[in-house]
C-alpha cells in the first residue's frame, strides 16, 4: 500500500502525539494567565456545545487544536467593506 502523507506532515504528526487534556489544562494551554476564562465559562461552552469535547463516562476531555479551531471559527470577526 502506498503512503500518501508528505515527509513534512509525517514529521509534524510524529513529533506531537494527540493528547487529550482536562478542562483546567486546556485553559492553561490555550490562554495566558491574564486573559484566561474561568473553568465555569469552559463548562458553559461545553454545555452549549460551543467547543468540541470527548466524554469518557463522567469525565470530559478536550483536544486543544480542535478547541482552538472551534473558538477561532465562532469568534473571529472579519472586517469588510460597508
Amino acid at each position: 500500500m502506498k503512503e500518501t502523507t508528505s515527509p513534512e506532515l509525517r514529521n509534524e504528526i510524529s513529533s506531537e502525539p494527540e493528547k487529550l487534556v482536562s478542562g483546567p489544562r486546556l485553559l492553561e494551554t490555550l490562554f495566558d494567565e491574564a486573559s484566561r476564562p474561568t473553568l465555569r465559562t469552559l463548562r458553559t461552552w461545553t454545555k452549549q456545545k460551543s467547543v468540541p469535547f470527548i466524554r469518557l463516562g463522567h469525565l470530559i476531555f478536550f483536544y486543544p487544536p480542535d478547541v482552538r479551531a472551534a473558538l477561532s471559527k465562532r469568534n473571529t470577526i472579519r472586517g469588510g467593506a460597508r
